[in-house]
């Protein structure tokens, strides 16, 4: 660009080795070249250098472009504020509507996956600050939405606290030396404070010992004597702060994390979490496997949950001591603190440029949403029907985010249940027998119908039904160990035995876990609101579309083909021979037969003319044996 820009200097200027009058070379040169900004993390952004703290004249990510279908509304709000975002259906472009005229008037623009929206005048929008990644393509992203009942603030400061990562998620974070974040290491972390041209943060380093040297000696040399080296430290973390609402976190590796944190409402907060792993040539090579991309973004984004619910019951104590009791922000400082009080400091001169107590419900030109109609425009985030104090309103949003977890946990109990009916009807020979089968799958169906629909009714049936399983599953297996008579179950004839008695405690102890689950889901759901559940619904329904109900379907039929087949074969409606002669174990193991049963057995004339009798009756027969030659 600096080229560029003096081969365009006025050639008479040039030619006569003198400067223009009132035109020097750095006068032409400054406005057709761009100044280089120092940023300490992969996305930069320009920022005026004298504008002043506010919550106005920014960009801010509402949506991931990914979540925008072409003419389908997407609602969301900002500040309290309801928008409406609409993809055309033609050019691609997204626009904002809202309630009245005013938010139409809102500048949108999709940059990098993001959908962001100006809270300013929309004459002076500055593309200039958006925040870009230099190489996206150099890198894979994961995307992750994460909901949360507190406000903005305090997710803001959370993910600010670089100590709090060594302490609180201990065993949850990857135990990669390079990362060190253990609690045996939070002793040794060492924070040092910057400010580049995009936002303010800390370097994070942790101390860590020379374990290995390596030196060479010359052979005319005499040796040279070894002195031990001091600790080296080694940047395991940065952390900046971009304001108003962005944290970004990076370290040496070339993962980066981007939290755009969205302030909805009061105490209502949606995190826009992007996370960019190095396509170097290992994971380069796995993308190219079919369905490795949605794997990882699967085990990443549980991994993002497991973290968020860790962080969310600090975040609402946290809420609960400042807002509810008035507890100060801070009191005493500790290492990392100062980025944290910086935060809470522009906050409070945010406020005061805008001329606002607070940042809700006020737009950019000062004038005032009505809280009442952004709360009819925003009906899908109803609150609970139980009127519940402010602090304990706040608890809802964590109900659903367990209801949602415990509802995926049945769904694999449910599964592995069905599975489970499919081996015990293998061992299946009779029509008695069939109970445990058919009881385990009307089971495994009412805990599917349950887990999927939210049903308060299905849940509060599925306790007593999987007790009844396990009583009958702990009575099969009493009984199958009486027909062993005794017998060693380590014997080798009594490998059948063995495993059948292994299956029956494996079904037992399923059905233990899912009866636990099962209570757990019944009680989060009576103290949920019909106007959640109804929300939960609808985001159940969005999840399973239809080639996932197509699988569900296929899965199910294959795993009751085997019970449908025998019962069809007992019933004799003229089922093929190879179906309904093929060879069944009899269940349980060693039952003895019933009176006046004709049994075929193998005879054979032993030297002493004995007539030995290998029928396969096994155990104690009492009463008389007949046999026919």
């Amino acid at each position: 660009q600096f080229a560029h820009a003096v081969a365009r200097t006025p050639a008479a200027a040039l030619a006569r080795g003198s400067r223009a009058a009132g035109c020097s070379l750095l006068e032409h040169v400054s406005p057709l070249v761009e100044a280089p900004v120092t940023s300490y993390a992969p996305e930069r952004a320009w920022r005026p250098p004298d504008a002043p703290a506010s919550f106005n004249n920014s960009w801010y990510a509402v949506a991931f472009s990914s979540e925008l279908q072409d003419a389908a509304p997407y609602a969301t709000r900002l500040f309290g504020e309801p928008l409406a975002l609409t993809r055309h259906p033609a050019g691609g472009a997204v626009r904002c509507a809202g309630p009245d005229s005013l938010a139409a008037g809102y500048v949108v623009v999709e940059h990098q996956g993001l959908v962001w929206v100006w809270r300013g005048d929309p004459a002076s929008a500055d593309h200039r600050m958006l925040p870009t990644h230099p190489a996206p393509e150099a890198t894979h992203a994961v995307e992750t939405i994460l909901d949360y009942g507190c406000d903005w603030k305090y997710i803001v400061e959370n993910n600010l606290d670089t100590p709090h990562l060594y302490w609180l998620h201990d065993g949850s974070i990857p135990p990669i030396e390079s990362l060190g974040c253990n609690r045996a290491n939070i002793g040794s972390i060492g924070l040092r404070f910057f400010a580049d041209d995009v936002g303010v943060g800390h370097i994070g380093k942790t101390s860590k010992k020379v374990t290995k040297v390596v030196r060479y000696d010359a052979p005319h040399l005499p040796p040279l004597p070894l002195s031990p080296l001091p600790p080296i430290s080694q940047v395991t973390k940065v952390v900046r702060y971009d304001a108003p609402n962005v944290v970004r976190h990076g370290g040496v590796s070339g993962f980066s994390e981007e939290f755009n944190i969205v302030p909805l409402g009061p105490h209502r907060t949606r995190v826009l979490l992007r996370q960019r792993f190095p396509k170097g040539p290992i994971l380069s090579t796995l993308l190219r496997v079919p369905g490795t991309a949605p794997v990882l973004q699967y085990l990443v984004r549980n991994w993002n949950y497991q973290i968020g619910l860790e962080d969310y019951c600090v975040m609402q104590g946290q809420a609960h001591n400042i807002d509810d009791f008035g507890a100060p922000n801070w009191r005493a400082t500790s290492s990392g603190d100062d980025l944290i009080v910086r935060f809470w400091r522009w906050v409070a001169a945010a406020r005061e440029a805008d001329g606002a107590t607070s940042e809700y419900f006020v737009r950019w030109d000062g004038s005032r949403v009505d809280e009442a109609a952004a709360a009819a425009a925003a009906a899908r985030s109803a609150r609970p029907t139980v009127d519940l104090p402010e602090w304990a309103g706040r608890q809802s949003l964590l109900t659903t985010q367990l209801l949602l977890a415990e509802g995926r946990r049945l769904l694999i109990l449910a599964s592995v249940e069905a599975a489970m009916s499919a081996l015990v009807m293998s061992y299946s020979g009779r029509r008695s027998d069939l109970v445990s089968p058919v009881l385990m799958f009307g089971t495994a169906l009412l805990l599917f119908h349950a887990a999927s629909q939210f049903s308060l009714r299905a849940a509060a049936l599925c306790r007593p039904l999987l007790a009844a399983n396990i009583f009958y599953h702990v009575w099969m297996c009493m009984e199958i160990m009486h027909y062993a008579d005794g017998d060693d179950l380590f014997a080798n004839q009594n490998t059948g035995l063995r495993a059948s008695v292994v299956t029956v405690l494996a079904v037992v102890l399923l059905e233990v876990v899912a009866l636990k689950s099962a209570g757990i889901f019944y009680a989060r759901l009576r103290l949920t609101s019909e106007p959640q559940l109804a929300a939960l619904r609808r985001l159940r329904r969005a999840q399973l579309g239809l080639p996932q109900k197509i699988v569900l379907l296929l899965l199910f039929v294959l795993i009751f083909a085997p019970v449908l087949a025998r019962s069809l074969c007992w019933a004799e409606v003229g089922l093929p021979d190879d179906v309904c002669t093929a060879e069944y174990s009899t269940w349980p193991p060693h039952r003895p037969p019933a009176e006046n049963v004709t049994t075929p057995v193998n005879a054979t004339a032993g030297d002493n003319s004995t007539l030995t009798i290998d029928g396969g009756i096994g155990g104690a027969t009492n009463g008389s044996l007949g046999l026919e030659i």
